[in-house]
């Protein structure tokens, strides 16, 4: 049998014939070692962290090219109000200013109502111009003692206005 009298003897023996390395080099040969095991690991972690941020990058672009559109229609669509507004206050300043200011804001608020209106109805693929013409006549009978004639004349002038910058926007 074996004691641990002789176990020790025999260690203390052979330690000496043991090549004593330092632990610095203890440490670069472990991670020599690791590295050369790590190294495969981590080349195939890196493939796949490079193939994951190029479909990422992928789903970005589609996702901000989608935001994009959105956002050209949408600043395209504000600039197609602007100019509805331009056209139903055209020569209608005069008349503006002889309104009393509560008929003021309830002319300027329709005015706005009106021109979203018909931007709405100027996205549809068909556009109904009967429909238009009679936003355009109901907004001009907010105004007092206003004259059918002239309603009528100035509600399709504008009518062929807004008209054109569809067909503009068309071609």
């Amino acid at each position: 049998m074996i004691n641990i009298k002789n176990l020790k003897n025999r260690f203390e023996k052979n330690f000496g014939k043991i090549e004593k390395i330092r632990p610095d080099e203890i440490r670069e040969q472990t991670k020599e070692a690791s590295h050369e095991k790590s190294d495969k690991k981590w080349i195939e972690e890196f493939k796949q962290k490079e193939i994951i941020a190029e479909e990422e990058k992928i789903q970005e672009t589609r996702q901000t090219g989608g935001m994009i559109s959105i956002a050209n229609a949408q600043k395209k669509r504000q600039q197609r109000e602007k100019q509805i507004e331009k056209i139903l206050e055209e020569d209608l300043d005069q008349v503006y200013m002889e309104l009393s200011p509560p008929n003021q804001m309830r002319f300027r608020q329709a005015g706005e109502e009106t021109a979203n209106l018909i931007n709405n109805l100027l996205d549809k693929a068909k556009v109904k111009v009967a429909k238009i013409l009679k936003l355009i006549k109901k907004w001009l009978s907010i105004i007092p003692s206003i004259n059918n004639f002239f309603l009528e004349q100035t509600a399709k002038i504008k009518t062929d206005k807004i008209l054109k910058i569809k067909r503009d926007k068309e071609n």
